[in-house]
């Protein structure tokens, strides 16, 4: 996902190392099908 541009890594310095990933504009636009998604498998169940 982070080399289709889906996922942006962002890597802190601490000891312990830490390393976090958010999602980027690019995947931000597949919210709204998300949504249809979960909505569709909403209504499967009732």
């Amino acid at each position: 996902m982070e080399e289709n541009y889906m996922i942006q890594r962002i890597e802190v310095y601490n000891f312990p190392p830490e390393v976090y990933y958010k999602l980027t504009d690019k995947a931000r636009k597949l919210d709204p099908i998300l949504d249809q998604l979960h909505q569709w498998g909403n209504d499967l169940d009732s």
